[in-house]
């Protein structure tokens, strides 16, 4: 899988209920409110958009650095700015170097799970209320 289209198909492919237009909008989502978390998240602090088993997304601030030019091995200046950072889970970087990871359908008792859990402290519960999912489609909708 190398892009959204193919993600979304193979989605629709695991839950047939699904059609490939509504897992297409559910991969969108996800990617949008990770999105939406990092853009909510300040350079100055350590706040992440963590993703269980795959990684952790943050944002930092970057100084201002002086670089060569490849070419002509002048100097260039670059200027500070904001940059996203990945750090990658134990299991996925285990799962790549080994070549062997297999994609796994959620149990029957990980679906009867509520689909939200309570944020358990004061900085989770102010993150989970700024979030405007009103962009979002509403799935039963599609």
């Amino acid at each position: 899988m190398k892009n959204l289209t193919e993600i979304s198909s193979a989605l629709a492919k695991m839950y047939p209920e699904l059609t490939n237009k509504k897992a297409l909008n559910i991969v969108r989502s996800v990617f949008a409110l990770t999105a939406q978390g990092l853009c909510e998240i300040t350079p100055d602090s350590r706040d992440r958009v963590s993703i269980a088993g795959f990684g952790n997304f943050g944002v930092k601030r970057s100084n201002e650095r002086i670089v060569k030019n490849i070419k002509t091995g002048e100097p260039v200046t670059v200027p500070a700015g904001v940059r996203i950072t990945f750090k990658v889970s134990d299991e996925l970087r285990k799962a790549v170097l080994s070549g062997d990871f297999k994609a796994v359908p959620p149990t029957a008792e990980s679906e009867e799970a509520p689909a939200e859990a309570a944020p358990t402290t004061k900085k989770a519960n102010k993150a989970a209320e700024q979030i405007d999912t009103s962009a979002i489609p509403d799935l039963n909708d599609l």
